[in-house]
Order: C-alpha cells, then sequence, then structure tokens
C-alpha cells in the first residue's frame, strides 16, 4: 500500500480554538510556540491530516493515536497491532501532504 493525502490550507486556523482540535498535549503547545500565523497552521493541519488519516485507515480514535521518535528523530506510529508501516508528512506553501507506505 501507497498512498497519498493532501489538504489546501485555504484559511486560517483560530488559534484560541486550539484546545478543542484532537492534538496531543504536546503538539498543543508546540503548536502555541509558532509566532507566524503560516507556521502555525502548516504544523495544525499537518498534525491533524495525519491523525484524522491514520484514525481512519486503521480504525483507530483519531485522539487516542500516540506517536514516538525513533533514533533517526522520526515519528512513529505507536500501536502494538500496527507494524510495518511509515508515513511522511511535508508541506510547500499552502499544501500540506501525507505519504504512507507498508513496504
Amino acid at each position: 500500500m501507497n498512498k497519498i493525502f493532501y489538504h489546501k490550507i485555504n484559511k486560517d486556523i483560530d488559534r484560541s480554538g486550539l484546545d478543542s482540535l484532537i492534538l496531543s498535549s504536546g503538539e498543543k503547545k508546540r503548536a502555541g510556540a509558532f509566532k507566524f500565523q503560516k507556521d502555525f497552521n502548516l504544523y495544525v493541519f499537518g498534525k491533524l491530516l495525519t491523525r484524522r488519516t491514520l484514525a481512519s485507515l486503521f480504525d483507530l480514535n483519531p485522539e487516542k493515536i500516540k506517536f514516538k521518535i525513533d533514533k533517526y528523530d522520526r515519528p512513529f506510529l505507536d500501536h502494538p497491532k500496527i507494524k510495518n508501516f511509515d508515513f511522511n508528512l511535508s508541506h510547500s506553501g499552502k499544501y500540506v501532504v501525507l505519504a504512507i507506505s507498508d513496504t
């Protein structure tokens, strides 16, 4: 399975609604530290795209998805039943792209 998902950011995310989003507390803290709205939008949309897509693909609750960091400083999905799975998130301009592979 190789899949690519993307989202075009058409409007700013309201920073006051950050607490209501399906992000971890660490992700919310990092998002809140961004000075520029553009960087905030890219980070938050990227995290939301990742959580919602993985939740849909693996029938998981997006709020309960946990990530860990490997020895190369790359995030990976921390779930006992999901193996042989990799993803990468990138952004450019107004687009956020998520690539997923099991090979």
